[in-house]
């Protein structure tokens, strides 16, 4: 939604931000001019900024080191032509299909490996309560399981014409610890195993 919001805005850029990451460094002129330099120069991008992970930063199922800056890809440009494609780190254009995506017949944008400089921001969870956090666990894990289960179903349906799962068996589903679906067939019982 946040990407037809812009558009309807009529947005030249959106940056997308979590409610526990704060502005460190701000000289948005700078950033503006070295966004406009460095995306022209590389079109069909996902640009970024520093981002510090900090100890006060409570993860979830994150895996990036503490107390070090990574590069937070969450730079779009004209965000009102734009879509997520069955990750939520992965944006492609509006007219390109999950199965452009799927067959490889159209790529998802690529991410810019520098940091675009002007600002920075670095993350801080201590007015998040612990409740909330533990629930936020649960709702990255099931997150995970959701979209590798939607890429998964894209992939049996565009590559191997096998049947579409629904959107509620999917989001039932389950992973182990190597990433490989386990599905529980309601009708059987059957717990089936698939292979990526």
């Amino acid at each position: 939604m946040g990407f037809d919001i812009a558009g309807q805005l009529g947005c030249d850029w959106l940056i997308v931000l979590d409610t526990d990451e704060f502005l460190v460094d701000s000289d948005w002129q700078s950033f503006y001019k070295n966004l406009i330099k460095t995306a022209d120069k590389n079109p069909n991008c996902v640009f970024g900024f520093k981002l510090f992970i900090s100890r006060l930063y409570k993860k979830a199922y994150n895996k990036f080191r503490w107390n070090q800056y990574r590069h937070a890809h969450r730079v779009y440009r004209n965000p009102g032509q734009l879509r997520y494609s069955l990750y939520h780190w992965w944006v492609t254009h509006k007219n390109v299909t999950d199965e452009d995506i799927v067959k490889g017949n159209s790529p998802i944008l690529k991410r810019y490996h520098f940091s675009i400089p002007g600002i920075s921001f670095k993350t801080d969870s201590t007015l998040r309560d612990m409740r909330f956090l533990k629930n936020r666990d649960g709702w990255a894990w099931w997150t995970i399981c959701v979209e590798r289960g939607l890429e998964y179903n894209a992939k049996a349906h565009y590559l191997y014409n096998m049947n579409h799962y629904s959107d509620d068996a999917i989001k039932s589903w389950k992973f182990d610890k190597h990433g490989v679906p386990i599905n529980k067939n309601i009708l059987t019982d059957e717990i089936i195993y698939v292979r990526k």
